[in-house]
């Protein structure tokens, strides 16, 4: 069973971003299904650097 992606405002921000400034490689990853992934990936990578930095 596929497990359910849920993006945050971090998620959303860099879709925006991408689909804006890379709109070939969102092409792409739409094309190979991989673009929901890589969102949560980008999200999750946000946060973690948000965290470390607000820990500073």
């Amino acid at each position: 069973m596929a497990q359910e992606i849920y993006l945050t405002q971090y998620g959303l921000m860099a879709e925006k971003h991408w689909r804006e400034f890379r709109p070939a490689m969102v092409r792409e990853m739409e094309a190979n299904g991989t673009l929901m992934e890589a969102l949560f990936e980008a999200q999750e990578r946000t946060i973690e650097e948000m965290e470390t930095l607000t820990r500073q």
